[in-house]
């Protein structure tokens, strides 16, 4: 079976289309990246954060359900669990009080807080997704004016192409923003190690070692 090839003209008018879609909108995105480089002090900035923690006491198991009421109560959730540990997504907003609400449920052993500004790779990718779709709607039209079967097939496999690159994109922006929404805290329980007759003798031995070496 002879499969209609596009016809010239169908090839140039998709060429033209295309020329038209890329060089305004790059340069509408480059100039929006410095558009909002040069206004971001006026613009909230967005900004992915993440805490990890090791907590100790006495009962490890039961403190995953106690950090799992911390972050339910803060208006949060568990996102994954096991027996001494658990992955916590809490508002970025209230951070900071849920690590020191989950620092009371013992000795703080390792607390780390991270920040990554997305700022720019946000608003890349909106940018991105409104130009893109903008291009959809040109095909569109394309499509309702074609002449024959070629030019057809032509636009509907650009149409195809260009809707799977606006889902991956807008499937990016979303897990982008709700990142930046909802901060992510790794919580490890862990029981006090009591050093035992023999471990305080090492100890007593590293301590005094210390004194002698090292001065505040």
């Amino acid at each position: 079976m002879n499969v209609p090839r596009p016809s010239c003209a169908a090839l140039t008018l998709l060429f033209l289309v295309g020329c038209a879609a890329s060089e305004p909108e790059m340069v509408r995105r480059d100039q929006a990246l410095t558009d909002g480089k040069d206004g971001q002090n006026q613009t909230d900035r967005a900004v992915i954060k993440t805490a990890s923690m090791r907590v100790l006491r006495e009962d490890p198991k039961t403190g995953v359900g106690a950090a799992e009421a911390i972050a339910t109560k803060l208006g949060g959730y568990s996102s994954n669990s096991s027996l001494e540990a658990i992955t916590l997504m809490v508002p970025s907003p209230k951070l900071d009080e849920a690590l020191t609400a989950l620092g009371g449920l013992g000795q703080v052993d390792h607390k780390e807080v991270r920040a990554r500004d997305v700022t720019e790779a946000r608003a890349d990718l909106e940018l991105r997704l409104t130009n893109l779709r903008k291009s959809r709607e040109r095909y569109l039209e394309i499509l309702a004016k074609a002449a024959n079967v070629a030019e057809t097939l032509a636009v509907e496999k650009e149409l195809e192409r260009i809707t799977l690159e606006i889902e991956r994109l807008q499937a990016a922006l979303d897990q982008t923003n709700h990142l930046v929404a909802m901060a992510t805290v790794d919580v490890q329980f862990a029981r006090p190690v009591k050093p035992g007759p023999v471990g305080w003798v090492f100890y007593g031995v590293y301590s005094a070692v210390k004194w002698l070496l090292v001065w505040d």
